[in-house]
């Protein structure tokens, strides 16, 4: 794929580039903290989409659930990428079920490495390439998101959350994230939040390379 540079003064948005690189919507229910699984598997599904040509729908029950993830407890925001070193299964073999329960289903791909984006440059330079892993604060404000660009501006700390980020906008000044509450949530599941803006910057942004199994 050719790398087409729109670091600064530009915008890319994975939801558009390629005719679309990003699944299907889905949710991760709230009574299950697998946050990062389904921000880990819409990262994957789309980095591998746009390097191969190929369309997979992997699990996050499978990378959650077989890979010591708790619901109570979620999983820290790099895990989702390490447990993928071993492989991830097809989504049809073991959909998303809010209990906890492994299947052993077999692995369809890979992610052979995986780099931890610290500085903004790199991070929309990765950008280029594909959709990143990332983290932010949740306030109460978040849950009643429907569109424009999101800043925090009332309710309390509810805790950490991983999103996919598919884009970023610098005439907006945001970055263009995909969350995991559904198709019914904010802009058909996807929100712009200002940069900066709840703590996102203060976490890596993780991009990955995929291999099939």
């Amino acid at each position: 794929m050719q790398l087409v540079v729109r670091l600064y003064g530009g915008a890319i948005d994975w939801r558009e580039e390629q005719g679309g690189a990003l699944s299907n919507m889905r949710d991760q229910c709230t009574s299950c903290g697998a946050c990062v699984s389904f921000a880990t598997i819409a990262t994957i599904e789309a980095r591998h989409r746009i390097a191969t040509g190929t369309h997979l729908e992997l699990s996050e029950a499978e990378l959650f659930h077989c890979n010591g993830g708790s619901c109570e407890d979620g999983w820290g925001l790099a895990s989702g990428m390490v447990a993928a070193h071993s492989g991830v299964s097809l989504l049809a073999a073991a959909p998303w079920i809010d209990a906890p329960k492994c299947s052993g289903a077999p692995s369809a791909i890979k992610v052979t490495s995986y780099f931890a984006l610290t500085d903004d440059y790199d991070r929309k330079k990765a950008l280029q390439m594909g959709p990143l892993v990332g983290g932010m604060s949740v306030y109460e404000d978040f849950s009643t998101y429907v569109s424009g660009v999101y800043r925090h501006v009332a309710g309390v700390l509810l805790g950490q959350h991983a999103i996919c980020i598919v884009g970023y906008d610098d005439d907006k000044g945001a970055w263009i994230c995909r969350n995991s509450w559904g198709a019914g949530w904010g802009q058909h599941g996807y929100f712009h939040i200002a940069y900066g803006e709840c703590d996102l910057n203060s976490e890596p942004f993780y991009s990955c390379e995929t291999a099939v199994v």
